[in-house]
């Protein structure tokens, strides 16, 4: 090879970083051009496929909280509403933009549960729409990006975020997602402190509609790295991870009263354990995703040999993503988003009752769907193999999901899935006989509810609602030990106390009843059946 030809080809090869994402830059927007229809089509057919829950109830399991029992929210979108969405944390979170967002559909739409529901579909359509748009002009591949949009849009472990009314915090919370990662690459593009700011904003929106956003910034490290492939570039995100860090603080300080399982009641150990295991029914119900439930509760007995099993699965995986990094970048950045995104809710800082839950899934599978798509498309397997293959497993999974949305309909219906799919489950059995009794079927729900307490003995809630449900039933004696053993675990429920004087008046157990009420009012002062009952005593 003679010096001109040397010296042309190492030029060729010593091409700068900048030059490679011009011409990336100019291949991913005539891809996204080129093909505005593939997301017009993503958002239409996703809207179709969940358009049947416009005809669905809410479910008596937060969505009384968060909208038809909530006073505030019920009031619509006020000038009081909106201090009370940023004053502090509400249902054991801080995410004013969501309590917004159900404030404006109650002025909207008032009550009708169909457009709360509409709501969440479209923002779902919405992000699946705007995932492809944002891939497509990543990576410059409209099919491949469309594909990932798809499995999005469909999979049946969004089915949670899309169809339960109290999660609009994710659909919300993944339009922001997906339009901070949008601002970030124009502000690679092009830097300017406009763009940077855009980005911010969006950022700062979607933590204040769910605080699990916090990894974002990591992602956008893992982009730095495919599909942008400039320099990893830690110090340009220094101020997102700054917001991240507050967003932490506030979210661990929201929760820590009502929703954090304290060390003595969940140990470390477990909760590590847990957090292993599940990675892998998350992996596990991504390719198989059957007996999906609103709740699984949290086993303290916990398979060594399955944790085990797991971890190694985890380090195999790692290992070999790592070892094909340079030649298949995609893979590492798709398995490491998908093990990043899921840290905040993975357990170790244990949030609730569940083990783990299929909203949880709703950004970090994005991760998994890349790494797929984009190792299957460049393996040697024809085009029409390819097409055959995507049609069959988009169609697979449509199906399943349109049968998993039937579950959603109502209470009665999620519920009775729930306690049919998972084992000593109290909380459902608990959620299914208040959905029962609230559909006037007292005999059918008693039963569960007397199976909730045995399972969960400290539910309180639980324990109140039998006692409603046996003094219905004629049956005071038993109701009045409920209502007691509710009071035990929390002395500070003045219905509770309302409803225990109410019977012991009604059976001559005057200076009881009169004790009850006074209780009652000094738990709440304000509360007006406590006081008529006691005036009518004296």
């Amino acid at each position: 090879m003679g010096k001109a030809a040397r010296r042309k080809a190492s030029q060729s090869q010593s091409r700068t970083v900048s030059e490679e994402s011009e011409a990336h830059v100019r291949l991913s927007d005539s891809a996204t051009v080129r093909h505005p229809w593939l997301a017009a089509a993503l958002f239409l057919l996703t809207a179709i496929l969940f358009w049947k829950t416009t005809s669905f109830a809410f479910i008596p399991y937060d969505d009384n909280t968060y909208i038809y029992k909530n006073d505030v929210v019920m009031k619509g979108l006020t000038g009081e509403g909106f201090a009370w969405a940023f004053e502090g944390a509400h249902a054991a979170n801080w995410h004013p933009l969501t309590w917004l967002s159900h404030m404006l559909d109650v002025s909207l739409f008032g009550m009708d549960a169909g457009a709360h529901h509409r709501t969440g579909v479209l923002l779902h359509a919405l992000a699946a729409a705007l995932l492809f748009w944002t891939l497509a002009r990543m990576t410059g591949s409209a099919w491949r990006s469309a594909m990932v949009a798809a499995l999005f849009a469909i999979h049946p472990l969004h089915v949670e975020s899309v169809a339960w009314v109290a999660e609009r915090k994710d659909t919300l919370s993944g339009v922001f997602w997906i339009a901070t990662m949008l601002a970030w690459l124009r502000y690679v593009r092009q830097p300017s402190a406009a763009r940077y700011a855009l980005t911010a904003l969006l950022f700062i929106l979607g933590l204040m509609s769910k605080q699990m956003l916090v990894t974002l910034p990591f992602v956008l490290l893992l982009l730095d790295f495919w599909p942008l492939k400039r320099r990893i570039n830690v110090a340009d995100k220094i101020p997102l991870f700054a917001i991240a860090i507050i967003a932490s603080i506030v979210t661990y300080l929201s929760q820590r009263s009502s929703a954090v399982s304290s060390i003595d009641a969940v140990p470390l150990a477990t909760r590590i354990a847990n957090a292993i295991l599940s990675y892998g029914r998350y992996l596990a119900k991504t390719f198989w995703p059957v007996d999906l439930a609103v709740l699984y509760p949290f086993d303290m007995d916990l398979s060594n040999a399955a944790v085990a099993g797991v971890l190694l699965l985890i380090i195999a995986i790692t290992a070999m993503v790592w070892w094909r990094r340079r030649t298949e970048p995609f893979l590492l950045v798709g398995w490491l988003w998908f093990l990043g995104t899921l840290v905040p809710v993975i357990g170790i800082i244990q949030i609730g009752a569940q083990s783990h839950a299929d909203r949880y899934t709703y950004l970090p599978l994005i991760g998994i769907f890349i790494a797929i798509v984009w190792g299957i498309g460049s393996t040697q397997i024809p085009r029409e193999g390819l097409i055959t293959i995507a049609v069959i497993v988009l169609v697979v999974l449509a199906l399943i999901t349109n049968r998993q949305l039937e579950h959603w309909r109502d209470g009665i219906a999620l519920f009775t899935h729930t306690v049919a799919v998972t084992k000593n489950n109290g909380v459902a059995e608990g959620a299914l006989g208040v959905a029962l009794h609230d559909a006037g079927r007292d005999d059918e729900a008693i039963p569960h509810l007397q199976e909730a307490v045995r399972l969960e003995p400290n539910e309180t809630g639980a324990w109140a609602e039998l006692g409603n449900l046996l003094a219905g039933k004629g049956d005071v004696p038993n109701a009045i030990a409920a209502w007691k053993h509710a009071i035990d675990l929390d002395p500070h429920q003045a219905d509770v106390e309302n409803n225990l004087g109410v019977a012991y008046a009604n059976t001559g157990r005057v200076n009881e009843a009169r004790a009850a009420f006074a209780r009652a009012l000094q738990i709440d002062p304000t509360f007006t059946p406590a006081r008529d009952n006691l005036a009518r005593l004296k």
